[in-house]
């Protein structure tokens, strides 16, 4: 954000609170929580008439990975083990934000996603290399790692990102089997 890598060690608003006053933390991060279980309903709900979602609902990680190549990016997604239904949807979100702001900050560059199913938890991760070119001037609010973070973090995981030694960048994520649903 701002030019700076948002790392596992960023504070959340929501964390701030809670070291003051622990219930007001706790009713930020429920409520962040039910805001974005929220827009996952309303794509759902969207009258007849309302713009088709730009997300399929419930669309798998390959679906999002072809989109992107359709659009020009050289995407490689590579799996291992079994997929758990519960994670998905998060691992989907890493993906979605990584791929986007390698699109917006790195275009051109080639991007890997990895995600790996273990016994106990699920690691997620979206390294892209350095741009081929100079990227556009970009509208973007620089939050779209943050609100990922507390995403993550509401699940009981843990976010890391930054840059990598070749000038890319790297967005990492381990998820708990046992995340809030």
């Amino acid at each position: 954000v701002g030019g700076r890598p948002v790392a596992t060690g960023v504070v959340s608003v929501a964390d701030a609170w809670a070291a003051t006053n622990p219930i007001l933390g706790r009713g930020l991060s429920l409520g962040f929580h039910h805001a974005c279980q929220l827009r996952d309903i309303i794509g759902v709900l969207r009258d007849e008439d309302d713009q088709a979602p730009l997300e399929p609902v419930g669309e798998p990680v390959e679906a999002l990975a072809g989109r992107a190549r359709e659009a020009g990016m050289a995407v490689t997604v590579e799996r291992s083990g079994t997929p758990v239904p519960a994670i998905e949807r998060t691992a989907y979100h890493v993906v979605r934000e990584s791929l986007t702001n390698a699109r917006r900050h790195a275009p051109g560059a080639p991007a890997t996603v990895t995600i790996a199913h273990g016994t106990t938890a699920t690691s997620v991760s979206v390294v892209n290399g350095p741009p081929a070119r100079r990227p556009e001037a970009s509208g973007s609010t620089g939050l779209g790692l943050l609100g990922l973070h507390e995403r993550v973090r509401l699940g009981g995981g843990t976010l890391s990102s930054g840059p990598t030694a070749d000038g890319g960048f790297r967005t990492a994520a381990a998820l708990p089997h046992h995340q809030v649903p």
